[in-house]
């Protein structure tokens, strides 16, 4: 592993996947808790080839001496019982693979194999031609009945490495990389932790085998560290592991209360061994959306607490958490900044809560110390980020406070329900049903992760049935003072229709600011309102509007409906709450709105999408493109057996992502979504189904 261009690929399969299989912590999850093989004796057979410039014999005593790295973990009771006639009957090679892996399905057969591919071209047929001089490998296992238990697994090592020329691997370099996949065979994730040591040879000794990317140095890699040994016993606890160690848990929120998922945590030991004794894990590793984490495995000893962002790097075919599969993950969305656990000092305002200050905290054996919770500090704004989507796909009749909003206020005359049926316009991700909204009635709220830097759109669909004066409907408020409305949108009668207005804070009840256009009563608009945090001032924040009859534009016009405002009021410190509001009858606009998004940048278009089948399956399923190969366009159904957010990414074969062609809450159904893969090159690609509780992923070839 000579330079962060290659990395270890790890594949985990669940035939039938309709429970939750996240990765994070670094173990993986299913069903709400880690997925093992239920005995702890593991069999495995190995290929009977050469590896490379290595002869058979020396390839079978490498893999056997790196599955022991893992059996002689005193906490861990994993055993593999193999004797040397344990071979595969052939030596596995580019014409006759598909007999032992496909890369999406495994064969439950008993063989659990172990293949050198000696030449790189099983690796080339699994990810495309080319692929052998980037991936080093893969490994995983797979669960044929849904269980929460593996019943077998399988790994490749490509040969390309071992091949004796400049980029070749030594022998204790193989052993490292053989120690992490055989790692994943078991049921680790990735850790992430150390990476700061990752360029710095002295140090790469600290970090854990199972971090995901080449280092400096991979030789200290062969031997498991802290973190490796803490995840290995957990997964395969001995009988004492859990009375000879301890355990911290705890809770990550942010200001407006809303819990922070897929941050990693980390315990580091506050003796002389700091750099090596860190332990982490990540949080909502098991429970989703609670923002909760626990960290086992702890010797009796004083440690700090860490938490930290995902690194981006690893959105590459290398990811930790259940929230960083690619940059819209909800790892990237207004992350974490890096902090310290600060007991009663901890807030979100970094000038009470110095991220670097740190508490320490006492771990005893046998026992959990809980309620090291973090109230994170409030960062920028990252860009590119969904803040809240809300297409109101409940059934009609149901109450919004019933829906994931909250009253604002006390009043619950007119109270806010969803109607059918939902709006739509060309290129905006919205389905399900809407919400009517009339005069002198309840108001209501939702939270999000709060911003405070760079720019804030507030998209939504609507159309308006009658207008009066002008008052506002919708704004956006900080997050520690929800009432305190900025970026209000107002509606006020103009002819025999309607002008759009806006206000930053609490200037006239008509609002400060309209723009010219006239537009119909009865039709359906699209409407984006952009906030812009600016420095310099604190009177200075800009806000636009826009407003598309026909479709959404790809990236952002040049020329709003109403452009810049600012009117020299005080600037919001953030924004972590949209409003829905009823105003009085005397102004208040009637109007049915629709598809609200929140985020950091232009709410951009999807690809069209098809429901095709509205008979409600059993499962989500991604099914297989059609037709495959093809040039330049394909179609991709999946099915959903409720209604729920999915997403479809396509991916390229080193797993950077080349688009997200679905996104938003989908009916129950079987959907199907088109691609075209015009202005790419012939290859091999990966497209990805995610739900919030499920992940699938195909192959399919551009053949131009």
């Amino acid at each position: 592993m000579k330079s962060l261009s290659y990395f270890l690929f790890v594949i985990i399969l669940f035939p039938i996947v309709s429970s939750p299989s996240f990765a994070g912590g670094p173990l993986y999850t299913l069903n709400g808790k880690s997925a093992r093989y239920q005995s702890n004796i593991i069999t495995y057979k190995l290929d009977r080839g050469a590896f490379g410039i290595f002869t058979s014999a020396q390839a079978r005593t490498l893999a056997n001496a790196s599955f022991k790295s893992w059996e002689d973990v005193t906490s861990s009771n994993v055993m593999f019982q193999h004797t040397d006639a344990d071979t595969l009957p052939v030596d596995v090679n580019g014409t006759n693979y598909l007999q032992y892996t496909t890369l999406t399905d495994f064969k439950y057969d008993g063989m659990s194999p172990i293949i050198f591919d000696s030449d790189g071209a099983i690796t080339n047929a699994l990810f495309g031609t080319g692929a052998s001089a980037s991936v080093i490998g893969f490994a995983g296992s797979g669960d044929s009945n849904n269980d929460g238990y593996f019943d077998e697994g399988e790994s490749v090592m490509n040969g390309v490495f071992a091949n004796g020329g400049a980029n070749s691997f030594t022998l204790e370099e193989w052993k490292s990389t053989f120690v992490h996949e055989f790692g994943h065979f078991l049921g680790l994730d990735h850790t992430q932790i150390n990476g700061e040591y990752e360029n710095d040879a002295a140090k790469t000794i600290y970090i854990p085998t199972m971090y995901p990317f080449a280092t400096a140095n991979d030789i200290p890699l062969g031997d498991l560290n802290p973190d490796d040994i803490a995840a290995i016993s957990a997964l395969y606890p001995e009988t004492n592991f859990a009375a000879s160690t301890g355990k911290i848990s705890g809770s990550i929120t942010r200001s407006n209360a809303s819990v922070v998922r897929g941050a990693n945590v980390i315990a580091i030991s506050t003796g002389a061994d700091s750099l090596m004794n860190r332990i982490s894990t990540v949080s909502d590793y098991f429970e989703q959306n609670t923002g909760n984490y626990t960290i086992t495995g702890l010797a009796a000893g004083s440690y700090v607490v860490r938490i930290e962002p995902i690194d981006p790097n690893f959105i590459e075919g290398s990811s930790v958490g259940p929230y960083a599969i690619d940059a819209s993950g909800l790892s990237f969305v207004n992350p974490v900044s890096m902090e310290y656990y600060n007991g009663i000092n901890e807030s979100s305002d970094p000038a009470t809560d110095n991220p670097n200050e740190k508490t320490p905290v006492s771990v005893t054996v046998n026992a959990t110390l809980a309620n090291i919770n973090f109230v994170a500090n409030k960062v920028n704004s990252g860009g590119g980020s969904v803040l809240l989507i809300e297409d109101f796909t409940g059934n009609a009749g149901t109450a919004l406070t019933s829906a994931g909003w909250t009253i604002s206020g006390t009043s619950t005359v007119n109270s806010l329900s969803i109607v059918q049926p939902g709006l739509s316009i060309s290129g905006y991700p919205s389905t399900g049903n809407s919400v009517s909204m009339n005069t002198n009635g309840q108001d209501v709220y939702k939270s999000f992760t709060p911003v405070t830097g760079g720019s804030v759109y507030l998209s939504f669909l609507m159309k308006v049935d009658s207008v009066k004066t002008g008052d506002y409907f919708i704004a956006l408020s900080a997050s520690s003072a929800q009432t305190n409305y900025f970026s209000r949108l107002h509606i006020k009668s103009s002819g025999a229709g309607f002008l759009l207005g806006i206000s930053k804070l609490n200037e006239v009840a008509g609002g400060s600011k309209y723009g010219t256009s006239v537009f119909n009563l009865k039709t359906t608009y699209l409407v984006v309102v952009k906030y812009e945090f600016l420095t310099g001032a604190t009177t200075n924040d800009q806000i636009s509007v826009f407003a598309f009859a026909s479709s959404l534009p790809t990236t952002e016009p040049g020329t709003q409906e109403i452009s810049t405002y600012t009117n020299a009021l005080a600037d919001a410190a953030d924004f972590g709450f949209v409003t829905l509001r009823q105003g009085s009858s005397s102004s208040a606009p009637y109007l049915v709105i629709d598809g609200i998004r929140v985020g950091t940048s232009w709410p951009g278009t999807i690809t069209e999408m098809t429901t095709v089948l509205s008979l409600v399956p059993s499962a989500t399923e991604l099914m297989q493109n059609y037709p495959n190969p093809f040039n330049p366009t394909t179609s991709i159904r999946f099915a959903l057996p409720s209604a729920q957010n999915a997403m479809v990414k396509i991916f390229d074969l080193l797993g950077r992502k080349i688009a997200t062609i679905a996104e938003g809450i989908y009916s129950a159904g079987i959907h199907e979504v088109s691609w075209n893969g015009s202005t790419l090159a012939s290859g091999t690609y990966f497209y990805m189904l995610e739900t919030e509780n499920h992940r699938e992923i195909k192959r399919m070839v551009l053949l131009k």
